[in-house]
C-alpha cells in the first residue's frame, strides 16, 4: 500500500503555505490521506509501535482509525498500540476517541506500555487472567458483529534486550491462551527479524509458537531503518484471514501492521451523521452589538427561581442570534473534523511520507537524515 511518490519529482508541496482548496476539497483531501485502504468487509486490527505516544501522534493516530466515518464505521475495530511510554496517572480521557473502549498496560518504569482501543459495536472483555505482572501484554475475550462465536485478539510487547529466561515467560503466557482452544489473533513487536528466517526459525519463541499451532504472516518490513520485520502478526486459524498490509507513514519508526479477519458485517446499523452550526456569512458584529443593547434584558430578573432567569435570559440571547447567525444543519463526513488538518499540514505530512520512501529505496544516510 502506497502513501507516496515515487520520486522526488512527482511531490511539490506547497513552497507558500497558500491553499487554493475550498473548503470541500480540504475535507476531500484530508480524508484521502487518512484513508488506510481496509474496506468495509472483515475484522479489522491493527498494530502500531508509535515510540512515544505524544499528543501530535495520537491525534494522527485517531484520524487514521476514524477515517471516513460517512459510513457510520471506522477504518479498525481494534488497534494495538505499543511502546506508548504512558504512566498510570495519566488519565484515559485524555486519549478519548468516540465508539472505542481504552485498555492500558502501562509500564510504571520508563519506556513500554500497551494501549487497545476496541470498538463498542463488540462485546469485549479483558482477560486479566490470562495476564502477568512478568509479561507486558493485553489479552481480550471478543465477540464481533453480534458472534455469539468469542474469538480472542492480544497484543504482548518483547524488549530488543529480553533474555531466554525472558522468552519462557512468553512462552507460558501464550500457551494460557493456547489452552482456551479458541481461535487467536496475536500482534506485536516481538524484536526477532522474520527477515532472518535461518535464526527466526531456530529462535526459542518462534520454536513455541509454531508448536502451539500459530502462524506468522508478515513478510515485509516493519521498521524501514534498519530493513527487519519485527511486527509480527500470528494466527492459529491462518485460512480465516484475508490479508495483511502495512502503510508508509513515517508517523514512527515502525510502520503500522493491519489483518483483516474474514467476517460478515450485515447486522451492523449503518448511519449517517449530521451537525448543526451558526451560519456567520453575514454576520456583523456591529450590529450584533446593538441588538443586545436593545434587548430588555432586566425582564428575565422578574422571576425568583434562577431557572428561570436563567431560562428566560437564554431564549432572549438565543433570539438575537437567530436574526444574526441562523442555525444550519448539514451532512458530514467525519465526526470529528480537526479545524488544524488543513491542505498544508497535509502536504506535510505527505512531504514526511515521501522522504520515508525515498530513504528506503536509496538506502542513503543522507536520505535517512532529510527523513
Amino acid at each position: 500500500m502506497e502513501r507516496s511518490f515515487s520520486s522526488p519529482a512527482e511531490y511539490s508541496p506547497s513552497t507558500t503555505g497558500t491553499s487554493l482548496l475550498s473548503e470541500t476539497d480540504e475535507s476531500d483531501y484530508s480524508s484521502s490521506y487518512f484513508d488506510l485502504g481496509l474496506g468495509e468487509n472483515g475484522l479489522r486490527i491493527g498494530h502500531w509501535n508509535v515510540d512515544y505516544l505524544t499528543t501530535t501522534k495520537f491525534e494522527q493516530i485517531k484520524l487514521f482509525l476514524l477515517g471516513n466515518m460517512c459510513s457510520g464505521r471506522s477504518q479498525l475495530d481494534a488497534l494495538f498500540i505499543s511502546e506508548t511510554f504512558l504512566k498510570p496517572d495519566v488519565p484515559d480521557t485524555c486519549y478519548a476517541i468516540p465508539g472505542f473502549i481504552i485498555h492500558r498496560r502501562d509500564r510504571k518504569t520508563n519506556g513500554g506500555g500497551i494501549m487497545a482501543l476496541i470498538s463498542q459495536d463488540f462485546t469485549a472483555k479483558r482477560r486479566s487472567d490470562l495476564e502477568s505482572a512478568e509479561v507486558e501484554a493485553i489479552w481480550l475475550e471478543v465477540c464481533p458483529y453480534k458472534s455469539k462465536r468469542s474469538i480472542i485478539l492480544g497484543s504482548f510487547y518483547r524488549p530488543s534486550s529480553s533474555r531466554m529466561d525472558d522468552d519462557v515467560k512468553i512462552e507460558e503466557l501464550i500457551e494460557r491462551v493456547h489452552l482456551l482452544n479458541k481461535e487467536t489473533i496475536i500482534v506485536s513487536d516481538i524484536n526477532i527479524d522474520y527477515k532472518d528466517r535461518k535464526n527466526y526459525d531456530k529462535h526459542r519463541l518462534a520454536k513455541g509458537l509454531r508448536g502451539m499451532n500459530f502462524k506468522q504472516l508478515v513478510d515485509f518490513i516493519t521498521r524501514p531503518v534498519s530493513k527487519t520485520c519485527l511486527d509480527h502478526v500470528y494466527c492459529n486459524q491462518p485460512q480465516r484471514i484475508n490479508f495483511v498490509t502495512t502503510a508508509d507513514i513515517g508517523l514512527a519508526d515502525h510502520l503500522p501492521v493491519f489483518v483483516v479477519r474474514k467476517y460478515a458485517r450485515e447486522n451492523l446499523n449503518r448511519q449517517s451523521f449530521r451537525i448543526k452550526y451558526r451560519d456567520m456569512k453575514s454576520f456583523d458584529e456591529d450590529q450584533f452589538k446593538r441588538t443586545l443593547e436593545q434587548i430588555p434584558w432586566e425582564t428575565a430578573f422578574v422571576f425568583e427561581d434562577i431557572d428561570d432567569v436563567v431560562y428566560a435570559w437564554e431564549k432572549m440571547f438565543n433570539s438575537a442570534l437567530d436574526d444574526h447567525c441562523p442555525s444550519r444543519e448539514k451532512r458530514i463526513k467525519h465526526t470529528t473534523q480537526p479545524p488544524w488538518m488543513i491542505s498544508a499540514v497535509i502536504e506535510k505530512l505527505h512531504f514526511r511520507d515521501h522522504l520515508l520512501k525515498v530513504a528506503r529505496k536509496s538506502d542513503n544516510s543522507a536520505d535517512w537524515a532529510n527523513y
